[in-house]
């Protein structure tokens, strides 16, 4: 008897979109390479892919007169990190948490520019990411969706402005801001 199943032994790939915190779950049926309609947003390729990091801190509480806890309350965190390949304007506001982009239309000969300005306030987001295919614990082909109602992204951005010694990227760290309970990883219908 082998001690794993190879068939289980997999790697796949996500796909991620945010909206405003408020917008509605989209519905199990898109497609990993399809896209979501308005105000839903894909931020593009990444340089490693996701990571979902979930963490848990166990607060025991404890009286004189017992030595078990009487209470024991768990906190649970979960975020995604990731690297944006893509150094657009709506990354970068994305990457350091909200702020304001704006069309400044051009006169004359100058063009017409994007423009960004800094908030003082964070921007909530709903998240949802997409699987590829993934094989379950019965060897079937299955995709999944993980589903953040309320998260706050932010992070660390650095901006390097050396000629072809590196590009531009904005590391992302997604903070869910929901209670744990409200988190769904769920089986998408649609095919991969």
């Amino acid at each position: 008897m082998a001690l794993w199943t190879p068939e289980n032994v997999n790697g796949t790939a996500m796909a991620m979109f945010y909206a405003p915190a408020g917008t509605t779950r989209p519905t199990d049926t898109v497609a990993f390479t399809g896209t979501l309609p308005s105000p839903w947003v894909n931020p593009g390729g990444t340089t490693e892919g996701y990571t979902i990091a979930t963490s848990a801190e166990v607060t025991d509480w404890a009286i004189e007169e017992q030595d078990a806890p009487v209470k024991r309350r768990t906190s649970r965190q979960v975020a995604v990190r990731c690297t944006l390949a893509e150094a657009t304007l709506e990354n970068f506001k994305l990457a350091i948490g909200g702020g304001t982009l704006a069309s400044v239309v051009g006169s004359g000969s100058a063009p017409s520019r994007k423009s960004f300005r800094f908030s003082n306030t964070d921007d909530e987001i709903a998240l949802m990411l997409l699987s590829q295919t993934l094989v379950d614990v019965d060897g079937d082909s299955v995709r999944l969706g993980l589903w953040v109602p309320r998260a706050q992204a932010g992070g660390s951005v650095e901006q390097a402005f050396r000629r072809l010694a590196d590009y531009r990227k904005y590391a992302l760290d997604i903070a869910a801001l929901c209670p744990s309970d409200e988190i769904e990883s769920f089986e998408l219908t649609a095919a991969a």
